[in-house]
């Protein structure tokens, strides 16, 4: 069947570019779509609402007017506690049904569009020469993968953690915020070294009768340093931020959320002075950080799968989804 398909010219799809990289990921072969109807149909409504899709089933219901004959094997996958990745599993006559009618709405979808094409020629040719194109040579990225280097990465990540510490340090170390953390961590503390009658850490038994130390004590007591030595301070902690800014160093509230409360955002940070400025430096290292580990954690064979998507966002732009995990 494989074969037989990559010979074949004129694949009309309604996710090309999963059917493209599915038979890449076969046999190898780099087949070009002649239409994908979900991009072609994206691009000429994106001025839709919101909340609008446009998967096939979504196109089924708006741009066909068709009843929604995939309810007998959702209704099946339901009452067999399975999901749509399990629809192999189904009866024929339930499976079989959903399928041909699939691949009837996908080609009825493409005489529709068709219509339009007709009219506007050069829609045609920049979807198959622009649109196709690009989602061939995406799919090769994805099933592929992007090579890394990944001794240069080891050294960036090196260099980022260093410059995160610093701009954490910066940050924790100015003076108009060092005395609030402080204070902070010496509460925590404080409330460590009470006993758990009051709401504290310690063990309210801390002896047994031939006055050794209980374990649960000894262990306590073995995390004292640990405690006195730990920045509690959380500064990915709105709440914890809205305390140091607002509560302790007295700025003034300029932005809210939608909840009403003190925000402590991008847009309000850049209105407090140098210290929102240094709290800003880290986030950006932050962000930088955070997406070298997800890269990292992400390699495979030294390469990086991405979850393309074309067309992937609301304009009908390409987009690449979350990094695929091993």
């Amino acid at each position: 069947m494989w074969d037989w398909l990559v010979q074949q010219d004129g694949l009309i799809a309604h996710n090309a570019m999963f059917e493209t990289a599915v038979i890449y990921a076969v046999t190898g072969k780099l087949i070009k779509p002649y239409m994908c109807t979900r991009a072609m149909w994206h691009h000429l409504a994106n001025e839709g609402y919101l909340g609008q899709s446009w998967s096939l089933n979504y196109a089924c219901l708006e741009l066909l007017q068709w009843p929604a004959y995939w309810k007998p094997l959702d209704a099946w996958l339901k009452a067999n506690k399975l999901t749509k990745g399990d629809m192999c599993k189904g009866p024929w006559d339930i499976v079989g049904h959903y399928n041909g009618l699939d691949t009837a709405a996908t080609l009825e979808i493409a005489l529709r569009l068709k219509e339009v094409y007709d009219t506007f020629p050069g829609l045609l040719r920049y979807h198959q020469e622009e649109v196709l194109n690009m989602t061939r040579w995406m799919v090769v990225a994805q099933v592929k993968g992007i090579k890394i280097n990944t001794e240069q990465l080891e050294r960036f990540k090196t260099q980022t953690a260093a410059e995160l510490a610093t701009a954490l340090a910066r940050f924790l170390e100015h003076p108009d915020v060092a005395p609030h953390v402080v204070a902070y961590n010496r509460a925590v503390l404080d409330k460590y070294m009470l006993p758990k009658a009051q709401g504290g850490g310690r063990p309210d038994k801390t002896h047994k009768l031939n006055g050794e130390p209980t374990a649960h004590y000894q262990r306590w007591r073995d995390r004292v340093p640990e405690v006195e030595a730990t920045n509690y301070f959380n500064t990915n902690s709105p709440q914890q931020l809205a305390w140091l800014f607002y509560d302790c160093i007295k700025a003034k509230v300029e932005v809210y959320t939608d909840t009403g409360a003190p925000s402590t955002d991008k847009k309000a940070l850049r209105l407090l002075g140098r210290v929102g400025g240094l709290l800003l430096e880290y986030r950006e290292v932050n962000t930088l950080m955070k997406f070298l580990m997800s890269l990292t954690n992400s390699l495979r064979d030294g390469r990086v799968h991405l979850a393309n998507k074309y067309p992937g966002t609301i304009t009908g732009r390409a987009a690449s989804g979350q990094l695929e995990q091993e």
